[in-house]
């Protein structure tokens, strides 16, 4: 079994949720996030584990767990720069108020 993380960018308006953007781009080590934030989990075949957090915690989170990438020191240069990117276009948007981690299990094979 393996693990990814994902974001989904959602607008909650009253009671109701509507998910506006699912991202696998930004990389972030779900061992750490595990290790420091609690989730709550949810077992359906697969673990899932979910956290909400604001748009103004994402930097931190994200600083916290970012992803070792493995390479030259060029290609690192790249990825960080890669990655800042991603982080500041889910930033920049205002269409959501509301950021949830989403640490999934799947299988390999």
């Amino acid at each position: 079994m393996a693990y990814g993380v994902a974001l989904l960018l959602i607008k909650k308006e009253n009671d109701k949720e509507i998910e506006v953007r699912y991202t696998e781009e930004l990389r972030m080590d779900y061992q750490k996030l595990l290790d420091l934030y609690p989730f709550h989990a949810e077992y359906n075949g697969y673990m899932d584990y979910y956290l909400d957090i604001s748009k103004e915690q994402l930097t931190d989170v994200y600083e916290q767990t970012k992803s070792y990438y493995y390479g030259s020191k060029k290609e690192r240069l790249k990825e960080s720069e890669k990655q800042q990117e991603y982080l500041n276009s889910i930033l920049a948007r205002t269409d959501y108020n509301l950021i949830r981690i989403h640490i999934f299990e799947f299988n390999l094979y």
